[in-house]
């Protein structure tokens, strides 16, 4: 295996009972192309800056200290912490009532000028690919956190080994000579909190993945911090499957001061950081007011979508039906509306409302409810004409199959939330009532134009999120594109996302030939 750089430092093994060599060459191409002839030369590609990365501790990540600890089981376990190193005369590093080191430890402490290991800090490396000065000892901070949490928190009884790899910034060249010796010491873990400013890189190339990689072939596991950016699709890194990733999945920290208002009251004001000030003249309104535009989404057009009915799916109605049972259930329907008047939502035979019902019969102007249909209302940011009936015939095909073939025994409410086009602002509206109707489960059928937004700002997912917290499941359709990748819509691991997986309508004419024969055939649609 060859490492890139960009002046010739040393060779060293990399990985020694495996007899490979790691080199740091000179960042000419001739080089590389030199290197790569080399026999047994797996790679060659440019070391790279990285950037320091913190989660936040045990308690934060909800996971409780009060388990059964085994000191002599974890006493002997070792950790290799690759960081900026630490500071070793800290209180959470002492070794009060740590036994011996373990046999099986094959490292040294090589920490440097006045840096003394003990039974809990038991070894010390420095790597610098830009620095002589061989030091263990933290002058950033970021180690000595890390090491503290895991020497307190996470494993009082543990020995930690440290390996510094940043001095004038942290670069990936001595990341891996960091593996390399961790490795070779005997280490049972692998800890680093670290990645790089734009994101991860091919398995192929990643110093993380192969490190790790060596590393647990050799049974070493490797934990690395997921990163500190996103929530954004595709903004975790280090998600290597030999590895470990860990990650926050919000954040606590809160900046709290007291406000002192005219008439001498306090108030207690939480700071919230809203930017950099812009440039040129300063209107703290104006500049207040734009970030707003930016964390507020804007209402958007949605397209309806139907999938086919229960029999079409492959599932069978000749199931045993529990009609006391399935009639305690109320089902909101969010979509266009439906027709009252059909047959397909008779109340023949169905009991009284169930008394969980919170809901209300609103559906304007001649529309009646009965013992199916047990509820509604209507939601329009574009029409002020509040009638829950049907102009367009999508949400009564919906209904009925839920009310003829799913469901034939359940309560239906009909929440409209399209008029002249459906808009996600209704949707969010017609989720809040559900919810606060007491439904059991929320059906839709609808999606975006050009597909799914962020979790962070998709109406579905966040209406979805809320209802599923009271215990309400939220169905909807994975849209009418595709089959091609990525085309699939509302996705979001708390809705349950209903697809067909082929199409069976056939579209059949007859076709007149010449001596007169009548051709019966399929019509297909092959392209736009």
């Amino acid at each position: 295996m060859v490492f890139f750089c960009r002046f010739i430092l040393h060779t060293w093994d990399l990985f020694p009972r495996e007899n490979t060599r790691l080199y740091c060459i000179t960042h000419k191409l001739s080089k590389k192309l030199f290197i790569l002839g080399i026999v047994g030369v797996v790679s060659v590609f440019p070391s790279r800056k990285l950037l320091l990365q913190t989660t936040r501790s045990w308690d934060f990540m909800g996971l409780s200290q009060r388990i059964e600890r085994r000191p002599e089981v974890e006493s002997d376990n070792i950790i290799g912490v690759i960081d900026t190193g630490i500071w070793p005369e800290s209180e959470s590093f002492s070794d009060e009532g740590i036994g011996p080191i373990p046999s099986k430890w094959k490292g040294e402490c090589d920490g440097g000028k006045d840096f003394v290991c003990n039974r809990k800090i038991i070894g010390a490396c420095s790597f610098s690919s830009e620095s002589r000065e061989l030091s263990a000892r933290d002058k950033d901070g970021h180690g000595t956190n890390v090491a503290s949490i895991l020497a307190e928190e996470e494993f009082p009884s543990a020995r930690l080994v440290v390996y510094k790899v940043c001095e004038q910034g942290c670069y990936d060249i001595d990341v891996l000579s960091a593996f390399d010796h961790a490795i070779a010491d005997g280490v049972d873990i692998i800890s680093l909190s670290m990645g790089y400013p734009d994101g991860s890189l091919e398995l192929t190339s990643d110093p993380f993945a192969i490190g790790s990689f060596h590393a647990i072939e050799k049974g070493i596991l490797t934990v690395n911090a997921a990163g500190n950016t996103g929530p954004d699709f595709s903004s975790i890194q280090n998600y290597t499957p030999w590895i470990l990733t860990v990650a926050a999945s919000d954040i606590d920290r809160k900046f709290i001061d007291k406000l002192l208002l005219k008439n001498d009251a306090t108030l207690v004001v939480y700071i919230a950081y809203m930017g950099s000030l812009p440039k040129g003249e300063y209107s703290s309104s104006l500049h207040h007011s734009q970030i707003i535009k930016e964390v507020i989404h804007p209402s958007r057009k949605l397209l309806l979508q139907t999938t086919r009915s229960w029999d079409f799916m492959g599932l069978s109605q000749r199931i045993e039906r529990r009609p006391e049972v399935e009639s305690d259930n109320i089902i909101g329907v969010i979509d266009t509306r439906i027709w009252p008047e059909s047959e397909s939502f008779s109340d023949e035979g169905i009991g009284p409302i169930p008394s969980k019902s919170k809901g209300e019969c609103d559906g304007g102007k001649d529309f009646v409810c009965n013992r199916k249909i047990i509820g509604a209302r209507s939601f329009s940011s574009e029409s002020r004409e509040l009638s829950a009936r049907d102009k367009d015939g999508h949400g009564t095909n919906v209904a009925s199959i839920l009310a003829e073939e799913e469901f034939p025994s359940a309560r239906l409410v009909v929440y409209k939330v399209c008029e002249q086009g459906c808009y996600d602002i209704d949707v969010l509206s017609a989720f809040d009532h559900a919810i606060a109707d007491g439904v059991d489960i929320i059906s839709l059928s609808m999606g975006y134009p050009d597909g799914s937004l962020e979790l962070t700002s998709d109406p579905f997912a966040i209406g979805s999120f809320h209802a599923i917290e009271k215990g309400i499941l939220t169905v909807n359709a994975a849209g009418n594109t595709g089959p091609d990748f990525s085309s699939i819509q509302n996705y979001a691991p708390w809705i349950l996302t209903v697809a067909a997986s082929d199409i069976d309508r056939k579209f059949i004419d007859k076709l007149l030939l010449k001596n007169h024969a009548t051709l019966v055939v399929s019509i297909y649609v092959l392209s736009s």
